[in-house]
C-alpha cells in the first residue's frame, strides 16, 4: 500500500468517526508508517531548503498525525479489552500485527485484576483462579520490616501541600528574523506570511520549530505589541 499525508489523514478521520471500532488498515500498517516517516525525514534532511519552514511544518504535521492515530487506536484497544473482561474472549475487528498480542495481554491483566479484587472482598466465584497475582507479601499480612504504628498525636505534623507547577503558556511571543511564507502549523491552522521584525504570538509547538531554526527569537511582553 502506497501512503501519503492525504491517505493518512483519511485513516485519522476514520478513527475519529468510529469511537468504538478500529479503522481498517493494512496488516503491515506500522511498517508502512515507519518507512513513510523515515523517507520524509530523510528527504527533509537532504533538502537544499532545509530551513524552509513549510517543509519543517509539513514533517511536524506528519509526526503529530501519526502520533494521534496511534493514540486513538491505543485508547480503543484498552477500552475494548476492559469491556471484553466481563465476557468470553473475542478478538475485535481490524486489529493488525502486534496489536493482537497487546490486546490479549491487556485483557489478561484486566481479568486478573477483576478476579483478584472480587476475591479480596469475598465475591469471587470460588472456582480456581486461572492466574495468580504475584505478591511478595500477602494482602492481609504485615511485612516483617514494617514500622510500628505511631499514634496520630505523636506523628510528625502534616506538611503543607506544595503549590501546583505552573502550566505551560498557551502562546509564545516571538520576533520574526527571516521572511516566512504562510504555512500550516502542527495544530493544522494557517500562520503567516511573516516579514522580518514582525512580533507574533504562536502556540508553543509552532514557535519551537521557528526558534530552533533561528527563524525567530523570543521577546518579552513589554518589548512590543503582538501582530496577529
Amino acid at each position: 500500500m502506497d501512503i501519503d499525508f492525504r491517505k493518512l489523514r483519511h485513516v485519522y478521520l476514520q478513527e475519529r468517526k468510529s469511537p468504538q471500532r478500529l479503522a481498517k488498515v493494512p496488516a503491515d500498517f506500522y511498517d508502512i508508517l515507519r518507512k513513510y516517516v523515515e523517507a520524509e525525514r530523510d528527504a527533509l534532511a537532504h533538502s537544499p531548503g532545509v530551513e524552509d519552514v513549510q517543509a519543517l511544518m509539513q514533517f511536524a504535521n506528519l509526526v503529530k498525525l501519526v502520533g494521534d492515530i496511534i493514540s486513538i487506536r491505543q485508547r480503543k484497544i484498552v477500552q475494548m479489552a476492559i469491556s471484553a473482561s466481563f465476557s468470553e474472549f473475542y478478538e475485535p475487528e481490524n486489529l493488525v500485527g502486534w496489536e493482537r498480542e497487546m490486546y490479549a495481554e491487556i485483557l489478561n491483566i484486566v481479568r486478573r485484576y477483576r478476579e483478584h479484587a472480587l476475591s479480596l472482598v469475598g465475591l469471587g466465584s470460588g472456582r480456581p483462579q486461572k492466574h495468580e497475582v504475584p505478591s511478595a507479601v500477602p494482602h492481609d499480612a504485615t511485612p516483617a520490616t514494617a514500622e510500628p504504628a505511631v499514634p496520630p498525636e505523636l506523628s510528625e505534623p502534616v506538611q503543607p501541600t506544595p503549590p501546583e507547577p505552573e502550566t505551560a503558556p498557551e502562546t509564545v511571543r516571538v520576533r520574526i528574523l527571516k521572511t516566512i511564507p504562510a504555512f500550516i502549523g502542527t495544530d493544522y491552522n494557517t500562520y503567516g506570511p511573516y516579514d522580518v521584525g514582525d512580533v507574533v504570538d504562536l502556540p508553543p509547538g509552532v514557535a519551537d520549530i521557528l526558534l530552533v531554526r533561528n527563524l525567530a527569537e523570543v521577546v518579552n511582553d513589554e518589548d512590543s505589541n503582538a501582530q496577529v
